[in-house]
């Protein structure tokens, strides 16, 4: 899924998908992978996964408790093939 909500996502010269604003190109974490290292196809599914947290109600205010906000990130992330 290239742009999205996010409006960050761009393909460069080689076919890429360049890294989203939210996202960090040089170092990577649990939740925000090093983009460089990266396929093409795992960048186009943490671009997606970036774009649907984005679009998801989160916090206390959420109609869905701590734990729901969890497991619907979990279930959307392995849905996506980004966790097991």
């Amino acid at each position: 899924m290239m742009g999205g909500p996010s409006g960050g996502d761009e393909v460069s010269g080689d076919g890429t998908l360049s890294c989203p604003p939210h996202c960090s190109q040089s170092s990577g974490t649990p939740f925000f992978p090093d983009w460089n290292a990266l396929s093409a196809e795992e960048q186009e599914a943490w671009s997606e996964s970036y774009d649907w947290c984005i679009e998801q109600d989160w916090g206390p205010d959420s109609e869905y408790g701590g734990a729901e906000q969890l497991e619907r990130l979990t279930d959307k992330q392995m849905e996506l093939g980004l966790s097991e």
